[in-house]
């Protein structure tokens, strides 16, 4: 679903593992995919694909996500890249 020019776009806005406690069983690519399937289709989170990660991890990380504003951080950034794109005043 994100190619890899979309992935590099948004991946460093996601915070750096520290090396602490387990390595994630999902990488975080497949969590976001799951997440803009959830947005972007309006499914309800028990009918995800079987291709996506389990129901329970996608729901706890969109929740922090969130919370912590990240999405709407991406979302910002995606906005004014395009409006960058489009010739037009990327704060407008």
């Amino acid at each position: 679903m994100l190619t890899d020019a979309k992935w590099s776009t948004v991946a460093p806005m996601f915070d750096c593992p520290t090396g602490l406690g387990r390595p994630p069983a999902w990488p975080l690519r497949s969590i976001l995919e799951a997440v803009l399937y959830l947005l972007r289709t309006g499914c309800q989170r028990l009918l995800l694909l079987p291709s996506f990660p389990p129901k329970s991890t996608v729901h706890c990380w969109l929740t922090s996500w969130s919370a912590s504003g990240l999405l709407d951080r991406i979302n910002h950034r995606l906005v004014m890249r395009d409006r960058h794109r489009a010739g037009r005043n990327a704060s407008g």
